[in-house]
């Protein structure tokens, strides 16, 4: 699938990470190409995590010679750029595998949302609850506050690396489909954003974890879908198997 970003279009993700390593190696091709960096970056995950948790704005894109250093630890050959984000003391460095790779997942997300109603609603039902998400994260913000599984404290961890998770009974997929299957036949796409709020709000569970944990449990939860769905990732009749992987 040929990826458009930042005015450009790449035939595959390695083409766009052989150009940002390209950038990246010379700090006057990085002044250069920022409107084309700047819309790669907007795409990690990283990056959005921060700008929300600060409450800032992604001001630049910059390289420097200590970046895989401080991020990556030394004797690495990792090509990193930095991202300059307003209200945060440090900036992000980023390798421009994980850059390219977050411009695919755009572009997938971008595609499935064309295609796939369903997403589309969940989608926007998440941002529904933001809020209160937000709220919980920042009701949580003590000077003792852990991860809920490791135990570690998150001060530990950069902004982007502490992470709201659903916990309980309900995840959020479990809380959609509850809600659809009393109210709309199980149609998500039926869902009420403003009423899910509220139901949201009085059905979720929400914990703390840092980035390893919450990872770990959503590869444990994926695990556990293909175990008990062993048709899942089988090929369908008359086809090749997929590579890819299931998604919850």
């Amino acid at each position: 699938m040929p990826l458009d970003v930042g005015g450009r279009t790449f035939k595959t993700k390695t083409a766009l990470e052989k150009e940002l390593k390209r950038i990246a190696k010379t700090p006057s091709e990085v002044a250069q190409n920022q409107a084309f960096l700047l819309a790669c970056v907007e795409c990690y995950t990283k990056v959005q995590d921060a700008i929300a948790d600060c409450n800032g704005r992604l001001t630049g894109v910059t390289c420097g010679p200590n970046a895989a250093k401080a991020q990556y630890g030394t004797g690495t050959n990792v090509y990193c750029l930095q991202a300059q984000i307003e209200g945060l003391a440090e900036p992000l460095c980023m390798s421009a595998d994980y850059i390219a790779r977050s411009v695919v997942s755009r572009a997938s997300a971008d595609a499935v949302r064309t295609r796939r109603p369903v997403a589309t609603k969940i989608e926007e039902l998440r941002e529904a609850v933001q809020p209160q998400i937000a709220e919980f994260k920042e009701s949580a913000r003590t000077g003792s506050w852990v991860c809920n599984d490791c135990q570690r404290p998150l001060n530990d961890f950069a902004p982007a690396f502490r992470q709201v998770d659903h916990t309980g009974a309900y995840e959020f997929r479990h809380l959609t489909n509850e809600y659809a299957r009393m109210h709309h036949d199980g149609d998500v796409t039926q869902i009420d954003s403003i009423k899910f709020e509220a139901f949201h709000a009085q059905h979720a569970r929400l914990q703390m974890l840092c980035i390893h944990c919450n990872v770990r449990k959503k590869r444990k939860a994926q695990d556990a879908h293909v175990a008990d769905n062993p048709l899942a990732d089988a090929p369908h009749a008359g086809g090749s198997s997929s590579s890819g992987s299931s998604k919850k």
